[in-house]
């Protein structure tokens, strides 16, 4: 089979790692994969290289970028319903499937999925057009998110009439369609969840001397993206709140500007800005607690909880989306402990009390087997056989 995978960027993001490895699992059993990047200047160089050497690239370059959104910007402001960069990208992608020939499409974020199906609506194309939602409709259709585009619930309705096959992440994707698009997705939408592989176990020999992080220490460790609202404050706060070991350290692996501030802000010798890691796992194989404290409501299966569930650790995390699930065995067994989630915050004190439970539990780790029996739900081979098994459905 015949499979172009389509993101917009190849930043360190959860729908763009995930077409990394669902492209190299593709790859792996024998298909023929494509991947299409929409914008050149935004690939991080260590995602980029983890791609098989079997699969075919293509980074969208569009000519004077920076004056084409100043245009749009423009234009959308005017109310013209029409976006230079966009109407670009889909001509270089048109020539793409022209030279490919794919038999299926998987689209990834909504832009991607508009792009595909305006191509199909203006020409003759035989391929069959999947998407995997990664929880950016609900801010699109919310106003919350801004795509530069006139008129953008009623492109959702369009895009999502074309599409074959809708495949969520987690239930509250799933009954967001039913409630606003239910005409329109009739029929389409499986719940789906991601899969997980490391690219390789050579992490395996970081130890902790090598990543600079204290020998002995009880590690309360953080990644995910350096933006404000992944929790990070939250994380510093509570861990200085809490009455914790004087041999325990809170590790924050993650790079921005937000965080450079943060830093800024910071002189205790035990919270450990580590910046950015492109393989998490070295880190996270130390530490004795994860923790994801987000405050985005429309978080919904983040990658870095499976890498944390991977090494079998204890979780920490805002009790939204699918996380709840995600960290739960079969038997509903949680693998650490969720913070409630109210008025877009996380309250301070629930925080804080986790933090010194799981320590004080720390002999007896109750939750490491727990962790690893919830992993399974995210192995990558059954992972790979779902979108096999959708892709000949279609």
């Amino acid at each position: 089979m015949r499979i172009l995978l389509i993101t917009e960027t190849l930043h360190v993001g959860g729908a763009e790692t995930f077409v990394v490895r669902l492209a190299n699992s593709l790859s792996a059993v024998g298909h023929k994969v494509a991947v299409a990047v929409f914008f050149d200047t935004i690939v991080n160089e260590n995602l980029y290289n983890q791609f098989s050497d079997a699969i075919e690239i293509h980074l969208i370059n569009t000519p004077v970028l920076s004056i084409r959104h100043k245009v749009d910007g423009l234009l959308f402001k005017l109310g013209i319903d029409y976006n230079n960069i966009y109407a670009y990208i889909q001509v270089a992608l048109g020539k793409i499937i022209q030279d490919f020939l794919p038999d299926v499409v998987h689209t990834n974020l909504f832009k991607t999925d508009w792009v595909v199906t305006n191509l199909r609506k203006k020409g003759t194309y035989t391929f069959r057009h999947i998407t995997t939602i990664h929880g950016d409709y609900s801010s699109f259709y919310n106003g919350e998110a801004s795509a530069k585009l006139q008129n953008i619930r009623e492109k959702i309705r369009h895009s999502l009439a074309l599409m074959h096959t809708i495949v969520c992440l987690c239930e509250e994707h799933e009954q967001f369609f039913l409630t606003h698009y239910p005409k329109e997705t009739q029929g389409k939408l499986q719940i789906v969840y991601n899969g997980y592989k490391p690219p390789n176990d050579h992490y395996m020999t970081r130890q902790r001397k090598d990543l600079g992080l204290p020998e002995g220490h009880f590690l309360f460790g953080m990644v995910s993206r350096g933006v404000e609202k992944k929790g990070w404050k939250n994380a510093v706060e509570a861990f200085l709140m809490a009455d914790l070991p004087k041999d325990s350290s809170l590790v924050l692996v993650g790079q921005g500007p937000y965080l450079d501030e943060l830093k800024q802000q910071i002189s205790n010798p035990r919270i450990l800005f580590a910046g950015f890691s492109p393989i998490p796992l070295e880190y996270i194989q130390h530490f004795d607690v994860c923790m994801l404290p987000t405050l985005f409501s429309y978080e919904s299966l983040p990658t870095v909880v499976m890498e944390y569930l991977y090494c079998g650790k204890p979780v920490i995390a805002t009790d939204v989306g699918e996380i709840r699930k995600m960290i739960s065995d079969d038997k509903g067994n949680i693998a650490g402990r969720m913070l409630d989630f109210v008025d877009q915050q996380i309250e301070e004190t629930q925080f804080v009390a986790a933090m010194e439970s799981v320590c004080s539990s720390k002999e007896n780790n109750p939750f490491e087997g727990i962790a690893q029996a919830a992993f399974q739900k995210f192995d990558m081979a059954t992972c790979t056989q779902h979108y096999l098994n959708i892709y000949q459905q279609v």
